[in-house]
């Protein structure tokens, strides 16, 4: 199962066109394993990630308490934020006449997530000094402009205003939820 999840992430990072024409020729199949065999382990390995940012410090129960609630709010960011941006995207796929099933807006949501949360991965288990690896996440426009085309069928005249809307939703909504969160939370300061 991890290696699937490796080689689709690995494939929407290198050949994201050639990702989404395979994740569009497989329709329903693919839709029916998509949560239980993709995205949520992936939210998974997210929020154990977590615990990599109290690696090589001193661990005590009061590290162990901050930790669990930063792998909490990283779990619940992406969830709310997933279903979020589905209830986002079916609102506005009638202004650029794509493809309108829930499915196909499920799949092209979680998978832009994944990315976000490969990328927030990697950022939880390397050493605080690499920080710039946070702005890798703006890699994600030009999936969505792969995406949209291929996946979506967004008219190429509307492709650039809806990938551009589409990058800056899914880049803010999980921060949106993970602020929220840390306020509902206190003593939780990142």
């Amino acid at each position: 199962m991890f290696k699937e999840i490796f080689i689709r992430i690995y494939q929407l990072i290198m050949r994201p066109s050639a990702a989404w024409q395979k994740m569009d020729e497989q329709g329903e199949v693919a839709q029916s394993l998509f949560f239980s065999r993709f995205l949520f382990p992936i939210m998974g390995i997210a929020a154990l990630s977590c615990f990599g940012n109290v690696l090589g410090e001193e661990f005590n129960a009061q590290t162990l308490e901050h930790v669990l609630r930063l792998a909490i709010v990283e779990f619940v960011k992406f969830f709310i934020g997933f279903y979020f941006l589905v209830f986002l995207l079916k609102e506005i796929l009638p202004y650029f006449s794509g493809v309108r099933e829930k499915e196909h807006i499920e799949r092209f949501v979680g998978s832009l997530l994944a990315l976000y949360m490969t990328v927030d991965i990697v950022v939880n288990i390397l050493p605080k000094g690499f920080s710039f690896l946070e702005y890798a996440v703006l890699g994600i426009f030009y999936v969505i402009w792969t995406g949209a085309k291929i996946f979506l069928h967004i008219d190429d005249s509307k492709q650039r205003t809806f990938t551009l809307i589409v990058t800056i939703i899914v880049l803010v909504v999980p921060i949106i939820v993970e602020r929220i969160l840390y306020l509902m939370m206190p003593g939780i300061n990142r």
